[in-house]
C-alpha cells in the first residue's frame, strides 16, 4: 500500500498541543499514523474480500 496526498509532517509537539485542546489522549497508532504520514489516502483505497455465501 502506498500512501499519497500527506501534508507537512507533525511533531510530537503538534500532536500535544492538538491533545490538550481537545481534552483527549490519541490513541497510539492514530499518533504514529500522522506522525509518520499526517493524512493522506492509500492507494489502492479498497481491500478486496472473499465471497460470502
Amino acid at each position: 500500500m502506498k500512501m499519497v496526498g500527506q501534508k507537512e509532517p507533525v511533531s510530537e509537539s503538534d500532536i500535544n498541543k492538538l491533545e490538550n485542546t481537545l481534552g483527549l489522549k490519541l490513541p497510539p497508532i492514530y499518533r504514529n499514523f500522522l506522525l509518520k504520514y499526517n493524512g493522506g489516502e492509500p492507494i489502492p483505497d479498497g481491500l478486496q474480500v472473499g465471497r460470502f455465501d
